[in-house]
Order: C-alpha cells, then structure tokens, then sequence
C-alpha cells in the first residue's frame, strides 16, 4: 500500500499538462521572434538612414571647402578684370570663379522628374591644389611651346620657400617629381595656370602639358600655345607680360571643378559604387567632382564620388547690387539674396557664363547657398511624404515605392570676391 502510494506522487505530467505548456511556450518564442524582428528591422531602417545622414555630412564638407576658395589664386571674372592682361584665349570657356547651371543636373538624373526636383550644377575655378605661388627662374619659349622653369637652388639655400615647400611633399613614394604632378598637372595634363607679375598684373595661362624635374633637380612647368607678352624698353611701364626673363613673376596652378547629380555607373573603375542586388539602385545617382580643362572638357579620371545617393543639389546667391564706384571713390555696399530656383535673366544674370553672356558679373557675388539632399539605400515607405521643409522627405524609386531623405543647407561666403568693385 505504501508502496503504492509511492508511485502516485512520483508521476510526470498528463498528455494535456504537456500540450498547454508547449503551446504556452510556442505564444513566447514567437512573441520574442516578432519583437526581435521588429527591433532588427527598425535597426536596420535606421542604419541605412544613418549612412544618408553620413553620406551628407561628407558631401556638404567637401562642397563648403571647395567653394570657399572659388577665385582663389585666379580672376573672378577674367573677361573683366582689369588686372587680367591679355585676355583668356577665347578657347577658355569657364573662365570666372562661379558659373551656376540652373538644373545642369536635372539631364544626368531622369528620375528627378517624376520626384518634381531640378537638380543644379556649379562649376568653380580657383586654386585648389596649394596654397602658394612659386617664383619663376626663367620663361623660354621653344616653338609652339613655353617652358617654365621654377628657381631653385640645388644647394638648397636660395630655394624660395614655397618650392621647398612643394617639392618635400612628395606624394606616396616621397619623389619630387610626384608632388608637381600633384600641383601642375595630376596626370593626365590639362589644369590651367596664373602668371603674375611685379606690377600687379596677372595672366591665365593655356593648358598645363606636361611636368618634369632637370637634372639639377630644378622643376620645369611646360605649357601649351601661351602668348606670353614681354614688357618692351619702349614702354618700361606696361602692366602686362613680364620682364626679361621672368624672374620677376611668380607662377600658380588653377584648376576648374565641377559639381553635378550623375551617374559613374558606365565607367569601370566605379563598379563598386553600384551593385545590382537592390532595385533601387537601378535609379541611384551621387554628387560628383570632376576637374575640367580650360576648353571645358572632362580630364580623363578625375571623377570623384563625394557622396552616394544624393537627390537632389540646388543653390542660390548673395550679391552685391550697388554702382560700380566711380574713380576709386567708396560706394555703400548694397547686396541682394536671391532665392532658390531664380530662373529671372535679370537677377541670374550675375553668375551666367561670361563667355555667353559678356554682361554677367560674376565677381560681384559674395556668398553661395546650397542645398543638399542624399537618401537611404533601400526603400522602407509604400507613400510619399512632402513635410513643407527645404527638400523632400521621400524619394520614389518605384511605383509605391519611397526612400527616406536626408536634407542639409547651409552658406558660403565667397572671400576671395568681397570688396571687389568693377
């Protein structure tokens, strides 16, 4: 009996016990599968949105500081430039310190469109590559070419600063010869350059063809076709040109970028840059920089990606309006901001190409808004989203199909054009 009773309370669980805790254990596991995945989806989202967030904060750097040095080193307008002498041959084409392209990107991105966005373009020339400029020894002009040779003291001794400063800058394998590349030329040749004499006088340069070090180790700027006036006897005073050898002017590069909304997705060497494992990115496109040559032409590999799946870049301009002063007299700066999208001939006037429009004043710009807008990777919204701030919320990749977006604008003062009067 005792025996008996023993075994009654050393019995396990009923049939029915056992199928309500699996079944009370299944509602567990699949609530936490559910709360896990919602979690891993919301993380995911945000990542992606995160990397928008990054992808803009690299871009706007990369355009703040390129357009901060807009004119650097370079005329602003050199078709009216007084201290420009003699005037860019007319094979220059942006030949200013900002030329904007009202929807110069909206042809590269034909989604923009059905998003009801008009990307713009912005072309810049300045200095971009140094900070200095560097004392010529000689100008000799051989043919159609004209070689500029840099002074430089093998002994190291009456080198001038800045080309010490240039040559010890010698790039990955440490070479000289490396670092003029970097400056003058970048391989492939094409960036431009500005003499500048004693006088107060300056000129644009045609293309840079080539770079080399003597062997003395003294570096030689080669040119292409440049009309180099030379100062006469006759007329000791002239502005223009430089005197006797050159050794009294000084040399910088110049380079023209540009800013636009594109595709790289044909070019090789940007294969990275556009899987094809999501649909979205059959409609992606980002701010690129490129360097163009004097005749506006894309320099072979000088394309760069500042920033991924951007939708949109629009800008807009502070300038000065007032008279131009008369016989150096002081005039009451009077500027004017215009807004974003201003297609009116007579405010935009200001920043169209000088080649086209010989009226346009470029120079007289003092500060340059910009507004750019980047997306998340995949699409995570089935409808759109217009919130009334400065760009979209939403960008469509597909029918009922929506990225979220990031949007930033800011302004630059243009400091190498403030004061300028003509």
């Amino acid at each position: 009996m005792l025996r008996r009773r023993a075994r009654r309370g050393e019995r396990g669980f009923t049939l029915l016990e056992l199928l309500v805790a699996t079944v009370a254990g299944l509602f567990v596991v699949m609530a936490a599968f559910l709360l896990s995945r919602g979690a891993t989806r919301l993380l995911t989202s945000e990542s992606r949105l995160g990397a928008a967030q990054q992808n803009l904060r690299s871009g706007i750097e990369r355009l703040r500081a390129d357009l901060e040095r807009a004119s650097f080193m370079t005329s602003p307008n050199a078709l009216a430039d007084p201290d420009l002498c003699p005037p860019p041959p007319p094979s220059m084409t942006y030949v200013q310190g900002i030329t904007y392209l009202l929807g110069g990107s909206a042809a590269n991105t034909p989604n923009s469109a059905a998003n009801g966005l008009l990307p713009d373009a912005i072309v810049l020339m300045g200095n971009f590559a140094s900070s200095d400029q560097y004392p010529i020894a000689d100008i000799q002009q051989v043919g159609g070419q004209v070689n500029v040779f840099l002074q430089y003291d093998s002994a190291g001794l009456a080198t001038p600063a800045s080309v010490r400063r240039l040559l010890s800058t010698g790039g990955e394998a440490g070479l000289p010869i490396n670092a003029l590349k970097a400056v003058f030329n970048d391989n492939p040749a094409g960036r431009l350059g500005r003499r500048s004499n004693i006088k107060g006088s300056s000129q644009l340069l045609a293309l840079v063809s080539g770079v080399s070090i003597g062997a003395n180790g003294q570096p030689l700027i080669a040119l292409s076709n440049v009309p180099t006036p030379v100062s006469s006897a006759a007329a000791p005073n002239k502005r223009c040109g430089y005197d006797g050898n050159g050794n009294q002017s000084t040399l910088n590069p110049v380079q023209i970028i540009k800013y636009e909304l594109t595709s790289l997705a044909t070019n090789p060497a940007y294969a990275w840059a556009y899987p094809t494992d999501f649909p979205a990115d059959a409609v992606k496109y980002d701010l690129v920089r490129s360097e163009l040559d004097g005749t506006g032409t894309l320099i072979n590999n000088s394309q760069e990606i500042v920033a991924e799946y951007a939708v949109d870049l629009k800008f807009a301009f502070t300038v000065d309006t007032s008279l131009v002063g008369v016989g150096g007299a002081w005039v009451q700066p009077l500027l004017t901001s215009f807004p974003f999208n201003e297609t009116s001939t007579a405010a935009m006037g200001y920043v169209d190409n000088v080649r086209v429009n010989t009226l346009a004043t470029p120079q007289r710009v003092r500060s340059v808004r910009y507004r750019l807008s980047t997306r998340s990777r995949e699409a995570d919204r089935n409808v759109g989203l217009d919130d009334g701030g400065p760009g979209l919320a939403r960008y469509m990749v597909g029918a009922n199909s929506y990225t979220r977006v990031r949007t930033a604008v800011g302004e630059v003062a243009i400091i190498n054009q403030g004061g300028i009067r003509w």
